[in-house]
Formats: C-alpha cells, sequence, structure tokens
C-alpha cells in the first residue's frame, strides 16, 4: 500500500489492486496476486484520472511496495528460522 500511496494512487484506486489481488490469486494461485494488484491499480487509475502516465507509475509503485514486502518477509523468517537453530543447538 506505500508503494502505490508513494506513486500517487488513490484510496479508490487501492481498494480496486485489493479486489485485482484477490481475483489474481484465484486465477492463478499464489502468484497471481501480483498481476492482479498491478491491473487493478492500473484500471482505478485510469478510471480515476485517465492519465495514462500517472495511472502505469501509481500500479508500478503497488507492484514494487507488493515485491519489497514479500522479500523483506522472507529474509526477517529466514533470519529467525536461523536464529532458533543456532539457539536450540547451542
Amino acid at each position: 500500500l506505500l508503494g502505490a500511496k508513494f506513486g500517487g494512487a488513490a484510496w479508490k484506486s487501492l481498494l480496486f489492486g485489493m479486489a485485482g489481488s484477490l481475483i489474481g490469486f484465484f486465477i492463478f494461485p499464489p502468484l497471481g496476486v501480483f498481476p492482479g494488484l498491478f491491473v487493478g491499480v492500473l484500471a482505478g487509475e485510469l478510471f480515476r484520472k485517465k492519465d495514462g502516465g500517472l495511472a502505469l507509475r501509481a500500479a508500478a509503485g503497488a507492484l514494487i511496495g507488493s515485491v519489497a514486502g514479500v522479500a523483506l518477509n522472507t529474509i526477517l523468517a529466514l533470519a529467525f528460522l536461523i536464529l532458533f537453530l543456532i539457539f536450540a543447538i547451542t
């Protein structure tokens, strides 16, 4: 959500993005969330502003923010697992 807000998306476009993520998840689980989010925010921004460049920027921001969030969560999960194993062994 932060990536989309930094990209200039409105809150209605974020709702479109969440709906797109849900639809994308059911069409192509689990990776369909990312294209669904992108298309949802893009559609919401095109519906709201009707400016392709700004809509594309907001959709790209949402996609980058989502991928960065997943990457950060994965790194944190691996760090917790490694620390757990270290403390469990010693």
